[in-house]
C-alpha cells in the first residue's frame, strides 16, 4: 500500500516582462515556479506548449506575448504571463562626399559612409545618397538636397535601428581657364582689337558650350597692352552654368 499526504500549500509561478535595446543577441525569460519537480512550459498562442522558453533577437518579432503554467502532481497548475521587448538601437549615418563639377549627380553610395552605433557583427550593405542637382553647391538632406535614392541596409536589418542620416555632399566648380588671342597689326591710325579666345587649361563638360565672352583689349598708338576676356557666358542648352566654372 501507499500513503501520501498532499501539501495544500499553491503552486505559483513567476513572469516578468523582458526589455532590452537591440544588441544581436537573444532575449528570453525562463519562469520560476516555487515548487521544484514542477513542470514549466510556455507558448506563444496558449495553445501549443514547450518546455523551452521563446527568444526573440530582431526588432520586428517584438513585442511578443508569452504564456506560462507551472504544473505538478501535488498542486494545482499554475500560470502567469510577460512580454518580451526589443526596442530600436541608435544608428548615425554619416556621409561627407565631394566631387568636382561633371554635369551628373553625385550619387554617394554605402561603402563611403560612416555607421556609428552598429553591432557587432552587423555591417552596411547598401544605400545610397544622391543630390537633387547637378550643379555646383553644397547639398545635405537636412535641407532636402540629397535624398535616399537606394534604401540603405545592414547584415542584420536595418529596421533593428532607429537611424538618423547626416549627409552633407559638396560638387566643386570645374577649373577652366579662358585666354583672349593675341594679335598684332603696323600703325595705320585705327584701333587694333581681337575678340577671338581659347581654353587654355582645363576643359569644358560634355554638353556645355561658351556662347559669349567679353574681350575688351583695344590700342591705336603703338604700343602692347592687354587684351583681357572676362565675363564668360557658358550654357547647357538653355541653361545658363557659367557658375559651374
Amino acid at each position: 500500500g501507499q500513503l501520501n499526504i498532499v501539501d495544500p500549500a499553491t503552486l505559483v509561478v513567476i513572469c516578468e516582462d523582458q526589455t532590452k535595446e537591440y544588441d544581436g543577441t537573444a532575449l528570453s525569460h525562463n519562469s520560476i515556479a516555487s515548487r521544484s519537480g514542477a513542470l514549466i512550459e510556455y507558448s506563444t498562442d496558449s495553445t501549443s506548449w514547450s518546455p523551452t522558453a521563446p527568444s526573440i533577437t530582431n526588432v520586428a518579432q517584438s513585442p511578443l506575448h508569452v504564456y506560462v503554467r507551472a504544473t505538478n502532481s501535488n498542486y494545482e497548475p499554475a500560470v502567469c504571463e510577460y512580454t518580451l521587448t526589443i526596442n530600436k538601437k541608435p544608428l548615425v549615418i554619416t556621409i561627407k562626399d565631394t566631387m568636382e563639377y561633371n554635369g551628373t549627380a553625385l550619387v554617394t553610395d554605402y561603402t563611403e559612409a560612416t555607421a556609428e552605433g552598429l553591432v557587432d557583427g552587423d555591417a552596411l550593405t547598401a544605400g545610397a545618397y544622391t543630390t537633387t542637382d547637378d550643379n555646383a553647391g553644397s547639398y545635405t538632406n537636412g535641407a532636402g538636397t540629397s535624398t535616399v535614392t537606394t534604401s540603405f541596409a545592414t547584415t542584420n536589418g536595418i529596421d533593428n535601428y532607429e537611424v538618423t542620416y547626416v549627409v552633407t555632399q559638396i560638387i566643386t566648380k570645374k577649373p577652366i581657364t579662358i585666354t583672349a588671342a593675341s594679335d598684332e597689326k603696323t600703325y595705320d591710325g585705327t584701333p587694333l582689337t581681337n575678340g577671338g579666345y581659347d581654353i587654355t587649361s582645363g576643359s569644358l563638360v560634355s554638353g556645355d558650350a561658351i556662347v559669349s565672352v567679353a574681350v575688351t583689349g583695344t590700342v591705336t598708338n603703338p604700343d602692347t597692352v592687354s587684351n583681357p576676356a572676362s565675363s564668360a557666358v557658358i550654357k547647357r542648352g538653355t541653361e545658363n552654368v557659367t557658375g559651374n566654372y
